[in-house]
């Protein structure tokens, strides 16, 4: 008898969870609290100015659209139709808590990114950039029909040329990364998967393939 009540009490809190979901969410509308509380918390912390048109929140996804992104001097901004988080709830609840498996997939849809390079003073040395792990964050990241556009002016002091102007745009970009857990005949665990197509000028294409590994970039390979 004690496994068919555990059982029982697993299902009456599941039900529990779902019903305060549908009670904060819906009825009290907690969804557009916490969109209001994520713009004014992001606005802050990176001196930018941020919007969510719509967010929605369920006990399996997030789903926001239309987010934009500026940072307060202009040289970062971020366009996002649809951005889609699916996670488990019951990982997040039930022992063992382990925060690295909450999310299982990451989909961002026709994003745009524009970077304004500005020159600044010098500052001291910094520690060179290290590429994070970001294998225990997600199990699938998926980018589609993204878009980039950068422009820079870089200073040169020779005679009668003070500066240098340079733009670039890509567009069609998709990257897939895929975080392997578990080790298989192909993949060792803790490897991350990389792949990313794009357009390059009027007619090229561009085919990139990586494998990361804590960090690490173990092999890579580019096709045009």
């Amino acid at each position: 008898m004690k496994k068919p009540r555990l059982f029982f009490i697993f299902i009456l809190i599941l039900l529990i969870i779902n019903t305060a979901f549908f009670v904060l969410w819906y009825v009290l509308d907690m969804q557009d609290v916490i969109r209001k509380m994520i713009i004014s918390t992001v606005s802050s912390a990176l001196d930018a100015k941020l919007d969510i048109e719509r967010l929605s929140v369920s006990n399996k996804q997030i789903l926001a659209h239309n987010i934009r992104f500026q940072l307060d001097d202009k040289s970062l901004e971020l366009k996002v139709e649809q951005l889609r988080i699916r996670y488990s709830l019951t990982k997040l609840i039930f022992p063992p808590y382990n925060l690295n498996k909450v999310i299982d997939n990451i989909e961002i849809n026709n994003p745009y990114v524009h970077y304004h390079y500005i020159p600044k003073p010098p500052k001291e040395s910094k520690k060179a950039f290290k590429i994070p792990d970001i294998n225990p964050f997600f199990k699938e990241l998926n980018i589609r029909s993204g878009s980039f556009s950068f422009q820079g002016k870089f200073p040169l002091g020779f005679a009668g040329v003070d500066s240098l102007k340079v733009g670039e745009h890509i567009d069609n970009l998709d990257l897939r990364i895929i975080n392997h857990r578990t080790a298989n005949e192909n993949w060792k665990a803790g490897s991350s998967e990389v792949t990313m197509t794009s357009n390059i000028g009027d007619e090229g294409r561009i085919v990139v393939k990586g494998t990361l590994f804590k960090g690490a970039l173990k092999a890579s390979q580019a096709e045009l």
